[in-house]
């Protein structure tokens, strides 16, 4: 019997179960990838209005994962240009 249990599909109500409860169901390798996908469009559309010269564009809210607490905003990340001179600054180069 337990060698059927181990074979039960990722998205079963058996493995959402043991995650953490029903939000879990359906929740699969491919599910997850295809939130990743959406995200990363979203951040490349952000980027690309920015590129264009936009301004006060707000970063996107990522696509809702169970499990993962929603944030009021999305945290900001840093531009390369303040990478960059992180990085110099490290290296002691101007």
């Amino acid at each position: 019997m337990l060698t059927l249990v181990e074979q039960l599909p990722e998205g079963s109500s058996y493995v959402a179960a043991l995650a953490g409860g029903p939000q879990w169901r359906g929740w699969d390798t491919t599910r997850y990838l295809l939130a990743d996908i959406f995200d990363a469009v979203q951040h490349n559309t952000v980027g690309a209005f920015v590129a264009a010269g936009a301004k006060n564009v707000k970063p996107p809210a990522p696509w809702p994962r169970p499990g993962l607490k929603q944030s009021a905003s999305p945290e900001q990340g840093r531009s390369i240009r303040e990478v960059m001179a992180e990085i110099k600054a490290q290296l002691g180069t101007t």
